[in-house]
This record gives C-alpha cells, sequence and structure tokens, in this order.
C-alpha cells in the first residue's frame, strides 16, 4: 500500500508541476473537476469515494490528462483498529494518465494518443465529449463518483496507444491497441496463472454527431498469450504461444425525437473467445449487456424508463443499484424508472428534484433468468431511491439522495438497507 501511495503522490506531484509551469508560462488553460461523496448508513457506517480529474493544455497541440480516485472502507472502524495496523483501509487508484498531440495539416485533425487506465470506454461518453464537445448524453441511472467515466458499461483498463482522425465536423475515426493491465477471463490471482494470460487488442472506434442523432461503435479483436507451453512443472518456455482470440464490440446511441423526448441505447458484448480447443463458441450471457431507455420530456416533468442488463464490474461502482454485498454476480438486469423535474429555484439556483424506482435480479441474464425463477433461485431487488440536486454559480453542485433497498429493509433496518448520499461536484478552470 505504501509503495501504491508513493507512487502516486510522484504522479500528482508530476502534474502539480507540470501545471504550475503551464501557469507560469502563461499557457492557455488548466480545467477539471473534482467531487467527493459520502455513504451512511443505520449499521452505522461512513465510506467515502472521492475523484480528482484535469488536463493541461500546452500550445493548443499537446493535452495532458490525469484522473484518479479514492474509495475508503468505514471510516467509524477506523477508531476500533490500532494506528499501528497495516491492513489496508482505502484504495487509491489511477483511472486515467494519458498524453495527447493534434496536428491540423489540411482540414482534417489528428490525435496520436499514449495512456494508461480506463481510457475513454466505449459506454462512457467521455470520447465524444472530448471530440465534439457535446453535453452529457448519459443515462442518470448510471451515475457514479468513481471519475469521469463513471459507471461505464464496457470498461477496459490498459496501457496502450491511440489514434483519433477528424473527417468531418460531424465524424471522427480512430484506431486503438492496447495491452489489458489484467486478464479478465482469468479466475485466478496467482503471479504464475496472470503471468501467461496476458491480452493484446486492437480496436477500431466511429463517432457521429447530428443535430438529432448521435452514436459511439466500436469493435475490437485481441488475442490471450502467455511465454509458456503447458502447465505447472512440466511447462515449457517459449517465445510466443497465442492461446485464443477475444471478441469485444459496443455501441453507445441517442436518438432525439423533437423537443418531447428522446431514446438512448447501449448494446454490446464482451470477451467472445475464439478457442481452438473448443468445436463451439458460444456467448457468455453474463458478458452480454444493453441498456435501453427512451426518455420523455413533459412541460414540468422528465420520465426515463429504463431496461438493462449490466456487468458486474459496472454495477460495483453506481450510486442507485443495490446488491447483496455477501454474494457473488457477474451481472444483473432489470427495470429502472427515473421522474425528475427541476423547476423549482433556490437564490435563482435551479434545483432537479426525482426519484429512482428500481427493480433487479441480480446474477440474471437474459438466458438464466427464467431457469433462476422456476427453481425459486432469483434474487430480487427493489430499490427506491429519491434524490435532489443543487447547481451553484453553474460550475458546482451539490447532491443528496436516499437509497431504500426495501426487500433488505423488510429482513433487519441495521443491514445497510437505508444509505444516505451527500456529494458535491465543483469544475476547476484556471
Amino acid at each position: 500500500m505504501e509503495k501504491h501511495i508513493t507512487r502516486l503522490f510522484k504522479t500528482i506531484v508530476i502534474c502539480g508541476i507540470v501545471s504550475t509551469t503551464a501557469n507560469a508560462l502563461e499557457l492557455p488553460y488548466f480545467s477539471g473537476e473534482t467531487g467527493v461523496l459520502g455513504i451512511a448508513d443505520m449499521t452505522p457506517s461512513l465510506n467515502m469515494q472521492s475523484f480528482l480529474a484535469g488536463q493541461v493544455n500546452i500550445e493548443n497541440n499537446l493535452i495532458l490528462r490525469g484522473d484518479f480516485y479514492l474509495n475508503t472502507d468505514d471510516m467509524f472502524s477506523l477508531f476500533d483498529t490500532p494506528s499501528t495496523t497495516k491492513d489496508k483501509n482505502a484504495t487509491v487508484g489511477i483511472g486515467e494518465l494519458s498524453v495527447t498531440y493534434s496536428i491540423s495539416p489540411n482540414t482534417m485533425t489528428h490525435y496520436f494518443s499514449a495512456f494508461l487506465g480506463e481510457y475513454e470506454p466505449i459506454g462512457s461518453d467521455v470520447f465524444l465529449q472530448r471530440q465534439f464537445g457535446i453535453e452529457n448524453i448519459s443515462s442518470r441511472f448510471l451515475e457514479s463518483w468513481q471519475g469521469l467515466n463513471g459507471a461505464s458499461i464496457y470498461p477496459f483498463y490498459g496501457l496502450g496507444a491511440s489514434y483519433v482522425a477528424h473527417v468531418n465536423q460531424n465524424i471522427v475515426a480512430g484506431a486503438y491497441i492496447f495491452r489489458r493491465a489484467e486478464s479478465s477471463n482469468s479466475e485466478s490471482n496467482s503471479s504464475e496463472d496472470n503471468e501467461s494470460n496476458k491480452s493484446l487488442e486492437g480496436m477500431l472506434r466511429v463517432g457521429i454527431v447530428l443535430p438529432n442523432f448521435v452514436m459511439d461503435i466500436g469493435g475490437s479483436i485481441g488475442f490471450s498469450y502467455s511465454n509458456k507451453y503447458g502447465s505447472g512443472e512440466s511447462a515449457t518456455k517459449v517465445i510466443l504461444l497465442i492461446d485464443k482470440l477475444i471478441v469485444n464490440a459496443g455501441m453507445n446511441m441517442l436518438v432525439n425525437i423533437g423537443n418531447d423526448g428522446a431514446v438512448f441505447m447501449q448494446l454490446g458484448f464482451a470477451e467472445l473467445e475464439l478457442d481452438p480447443s473448443t468445436t463451439q463458441t458460444e456467448l457468455d450471457f453474463d458478458k452480454f449487456y444493453f441498456l435501453f431507455e427512451p426518455r420523455i420530456h413533459f412541460p414540468v416533468v422528465d420520465v426515463y424508463f429504463t431496461a438493462f442488463e449490466i456487468p458486474f464490474k459496472s454495477q460495483d461502482s453506481m450510486l442507485y443499484l443495490t446488491y447483496s454485498s455477501s454474494k457473488t454476480y457477474q451481472s444483473s438486469m432489470g427495470f429502472n424508472l427515473c421522474i425528475s423535474s427541476d423547476v423549482l429555484q433556490f437564490k435563482n439556483s435551479p434545483i432537479t428534484v426525482g426519484s429512482h424506482f428500481t427493480f433487479a435480479f441480480c446474477g440474471s441474464n437474459i438466458k438464466s433468468i427464467l431457469t433462476q425463477i422456476l427453481d425459486s433461485t432469483i434474487d430480487p431487488q427493489f430499490t427506491i431511491s429519491p434524490f435532489a440536486t443543487i447547481n451553484i454559480n453553474n460550475s458546482s453542485s451539490l447532491t443528496v439522495s436516499l437509497r431504500v433497498s426495501c426487500i433488505d429493509l423488510m429482513q433487519t433496518w441495521k443491514n445497510g438497507g437505508v444509505k444516505l448520499n451527500l456529494g458535491y461536484r465543483t469544475q476547476i478552470q484556471r
């Protein structure tokens, strides 16, 4: 833990030096966003989540970006633990470190990037926001406080490089090559297994922004490789052994229907394996994901209805989707209804009030849900999450929400069935 904190501290110092130098040289600007979220329940417990993300533009063609996050364990338990303990009580992570260089030799603009972390994943609208400067189009249901990407429906974490070109003012196309930081296929945590399950992938991507249509679509193919043939003590070292091919695909799309509504959709699959040792290739439905969300705008009320299947690694960072912490899930599916209104004001600051009503089947997918219902192994969750957000000075917001897990509450009111969330975000520009 101390080594990770030291490395993170060095990274922050370097970013600080770069930022200070940029301001000293009167470079264009530094911009960023930071936020902190407190989560309390009746057990009692208090957990904190925080993130800091920013970018420095140098000479209009070089961009340095960083995104860091912090998750703590129960803050109250720190008082019950001796100060000399070496147990981990917080997680500090790098969401993104990247450098981008742009050139515009003609009517097209070319972007060359190198990155570490979760870099503009499909399912997050960060890619479209950076390329086109659009507003956030993602679902409110996917709200998260773990960095800019939030709860991306198809996250990946890796080290690589990319090339993106603005074909014209409405279309961008890009190519990525990266190595995943860890194998998502391997269930083993041993260093030997991790060493023998590396993955190198290439991805093609297209983004389109039109007046009433927005789409981000991409697909990748990679190969799992190792430097050993066989297993155990009898394994033989080789230069390169390709075990299998891995295919991924995803799409993010928004269609506006006049001023009265829109349809938002995410769809894709992850880790479809083409293994020569097997005769059949099957899609693991725990790694198939979708989110379909019609949005209806009434004069004073907005209504969003969401049908979803979401992988657990995305669900784990979401604010409004609950699950049993004592169980292990691959995915969850269900429905969410969000009703909100922003007609209220407090001292000329708009206030958005509303509520999420979520009915989810934890550990279910579109293939297994019927069998689980017949076998009585289904794990339903019904959650009501009223919320209110006040915008402050057009650059900050304060959000308070209450997450009530009705099924947990019926069992015992002190097991975390009710959670209070209080969060603050602010934008930074210098």
